[in-house]
């Protein structure tokens, strides 16, 4: 009997510090998933328990992990996303732009018409959360939860690197003259047009989300929670910290207040054992391998049978080196050149550790390209839109990776020159081999530096000495914007009066000079 006593004081011990932490995870991707996955594992690994409402479920969470699934939202993702694959054409520059917000608008209707939606809402009001962490990637629809429980701290992540609606929700600046807007294919070193450009996306982006976005937003919001609900964006300004998912090493240098905290590369895991049968295949090559991987939205098995081939001709066309290509439905064997190998599911993370791997062709999604400078390995990019653009820019300043424009140059000889210049030029590798030192030369691992402020904002509920004056000042007054307009009025007025003197005075000499050339006349005839 003293024995069991003694176990439970024990485990008591074990768990005292355990916060309830709720995660609010809703926005469509399995990528996102994974990343806000590696918190929520070591957090629960830690001793704390997590509620997580998402659209993913994980088959066997561990304990202190308990799922609520927002059921039947993601149907028609994967049509869309098979559209932008299949289609002959990119997304049209608006639509890229906006995506993220539309996505705010478009799914939030739905999205709290499930019975996952319900499930949390109908937990009791006086249910103990100890902190929420909100993935505000894909807009601010859930944030009523916070009003519900109370106001518990409040952390936003994004998987998404620093998107540019931050500064909204955490309260800071925009570098328009240098860190450009994800739309556009434009590296740190813009000129004045491309300047001017940027400027003028980030208002429309701003004033779209000000005044289309977040009154939908509680619009619907307060249909599904009541209407004594505070405007969404009210309740987004108590986000106490966020977490951004990048690293000096591939992101432009962008000043960050002390409340947003990077943590790129926080999904990766030390790398396991490559299964048997893709390690024979690996180590049979004469020169290397070559991953194929469009990740877990836009599938290889997406594109037309035509586009297939094109990617099989030019593997064939290869034969010293082989590909292992992530291929999600079947495809027979005779089909492949014996250099191919397809499989459903490929632990790239971990083949890009072996050194028989030499490039790696993908679509540039942030993950994965964070993993190929971790690992150190080189990389033919083919992107299909969002953030993926300029993921391919990063990487090529880096002089690590090449690209292949999917819509407009997609051809055999252009994708094989490509491949041929990243697998052959051991400058690719050098410089791949450089960033990934840089990269990992870190004090301690993102993942672990993410749990820190977690529990530090668990311990610390009250911090208000963290939040951004510019929610209070507002956009225009702290950025100066109202200073500027009165310096230019007084320029333009002091220049408008000077003008008019200047006009005056020339025409009260014009007129002077004439009277006196009259006056002269007339006395020269009298």
């Amino acid at each position: 009997m003293l024995m069991k006593f003694s176990f439970l004081i024990i485990l008591n011990s074990l768990f005292a510090n355990g916060a309830n932490i709720l995660f609010l995870a809703t926005i469509r991707s399995p990528s996102h998933h994974f990343w806000n996955n590696a918190m929520v594992t070591e957090l629960a690994q830690r001793g704390h328990n997590i509620t997580v409402i998402s659209l993913a479920k994980d088959k066997n969470p561990p304990p202190g992990v308990h799922h609520i699934l927002i059921e039947n939202y993601d149907e028609d993702n994967s049509e869309s996303v098979k559209e932008i694959v299949a289609s002959a054409s990119r997304e049209s520059f608006w639509s890229e732009l906006l995506l993220l917000q539309h996505h705010a608008t478009e799914y939030c209707e739905s999205a709290t018409d499930t019975n996952g939606f319900r499930t949390l809402l109908n937990y009791p009001d006086d249910f103990k959360v100890d902190l929420i962490i909100h993935d505000y990637t894909g807009g601010p629809c859930f944030l009523p939860f916070v009003h519900k429980f109370k106001y518990p701290p409040l952390i936003g992540v994004t998987t998404y690197s620093h998107p540019s609606f931050t500064n909204q929700v955490i309260g800071g600046h925009q570098y328009y003259g240098y860190i450009p807007i994800h739309a556009l294919f434009y590296d740190d070193n813009m000129n004045f047009w491309q300047r001017l450009q940027n400027f003028a996306l980030h208002m429309v982006e701003y004033g779209y989300r000000q005044r289309i976005v977040l009154p939908t937003v509680n619009d619907i919001v307060r249909k599904r929670f009541g209407a004594d609900i505070p405007p969404v964006e009210d309740i987004e300004r108590k986000t106490a910290l966020v977490f951004v998912n990048t690293n000096p090493t591939m992101d432009f240098g962008a000043p960050l207040p002390e409340n947003v905290i990077p943590v790129g590369g926080l999904h990766i895991k030390d790398p396991k054992s490559i299964p048997k049968e893709l390690k024979t295949f690996i180590d049979s090559s004469k020169k290397g391998v070559v991953l194929f991987s469009l990740g877990t939205n836009f599938l290889s098995s997406y594109m037309p049978k035509s586009t297939q081939q094109l990617f099989l001709d030019v593997f064939n066309e290869l034969p010293n080196y082989h590909f292992l290509w992530k291929f999600e439905t079947n495809m027979s064997s005779a089909e492949l050149p014996k250099n191919v190998q397809i499989h459903s599911w490929l632990p790239i993370s971990d083949l890009l550790v072996d050194s028989h791997v030499k490039a790696i062709y993908f679509h540039g999604g942030l993950l994965t390209t964070q993993e190929t400078i971790w690992r150190g390995v080189p990389s033919v990019i083919m992107p299909f839109g969002l953030d993926q653009n300029q993921n391919l820019i990063k990487l090529k300043r880096l002089g690590m990776a090449e690209g292949v424009d999917y819509y407009h140059s997609l051809n055999r000889q252009n994708v094989k020159n490509a491949l041929l210049k990243v697998l052959e030029d051991p400058s690719y590798r050098e410089n791949a081999q450089k960033w990934s030192a840089l990269f990992r030369d870190q004090k301690e691992k993102p993942l672990d530096r993410a749990v820190w402020w977690i529990e530090w904002a668990v311990r610390n509920p009250n911090s208000e000495h963290l939040t951004s004056p510019v929610h209070r000042l507002g956009f225009f007054v702290a950025n100066a914007y109202d200073i500027i307009a009165v310096i230019t009025l007084c320029i333009t007025v002091c220049l408008f009066v000077l003008i008019k003197c200047i006009c005056t005075c020339t025409g009260r000499g014009g007129r002077r000079g004439n009277h006196e050339k009259r006056s002269a006349s007339h006395k020269k005839r009298q």
